[in-house]
């Protein structure tokens, strides 16, 4: 996701990501997953879902009809931005009976320091938004002019995990979410995932062109 794009995520898009919640919770809190429909705390693997940011209106009927089973609503960005449809995405997501779930926009690339203040922000505003303790809310840590993702592996996945814990210690399940390549070549994505099991969100596309179904013999695209 770009601060400025839109962006619908589809089966495809989302399969690894899902699986890999519905596989295991990153804090180990046990969560019953054998269901059929969507519910607001859980979904079965493999399902597929939306993102939405402020590009997006509040009304979600249409994905739910479409076979979204949760949405991921970007609630903040920075410490001075928060997602004027957020608690509107949230609520009506919950009235579909989607699953609802958070990203926060990164800028604090390596610095740890940064890394926590965004932390604090996200929560307050996942909570201001209404989205319930225990969701999923995610950094999302994309290369672009606000975010340095040149700090080195190692300082990289400290300042991850620094906002990670932040989320949990305000009551939420931390996620990480950014493009294959950028996880494999800029963060030392064992330092995040062995402080926080099957937490990666990967943005890893089979092809640019347009594909109706998953192939799950490409996704997932990497472990945990």
């Amino acid at each position: 996701m770009r601060s400025t794009n839109k962006k619908f995520i589809s089966a495809l898009a989302c399969a690894s990501a899902m699986t890999a919640l519905a596989i295991a919770d990153p804090m180990g809190i046990t969560k019953t997953h054998q269901v059929v429909q969507a519910a607001t705390d859980n979904v079965p693997a493999k399902s597929a879902g939306v993102d939405v940011s402020s590009w997006q209106g509040t009304n979600l009927t249409q994905q739910a009809k479409s076979g979204a089973k949760f949405a991921v609503v970007k609630v903040s960005e920075s410490t001075n931005y928060q997602n004027p449809h957020a608690q509107g995405q949230i609520n009506n997501a919950e009235q579909n009976n989607m699953m609802p779930m958070g990203y926060h926009y990164a800028h604090f690339g390596a610095d740890s320091n940064r890394a926590v203040q965004e932390g604090n922000y996200a929560v307050n505003s996942a909570q201001q938004a209404g989205l319930p303790q225990g969701s999923y809310l995610a950094a999302d840590w994309e290369q672009d002019a606000h975010n340095n993702t040149n700090g080195g592996r190692e300082a990289s996945a400290n300042a991850i995990t620094s906002f990670m814990d932040t989320v949990h210690n305000g009551g939420y399940n931390p996620m990480l979410y950014s493009s294959e390549w950028l996880l494999k070549a800029k963060v030392d994505t064992n330092k995040v995932t062995q402080k926080y099991p099957n937490s990666l969100w990967v943005a890893s596309y089979k092809t640019m062109g347009r594909q109706d179904q998953p192939d799950y013999n490409y996704f997932p695209s990497m472990n945990k």
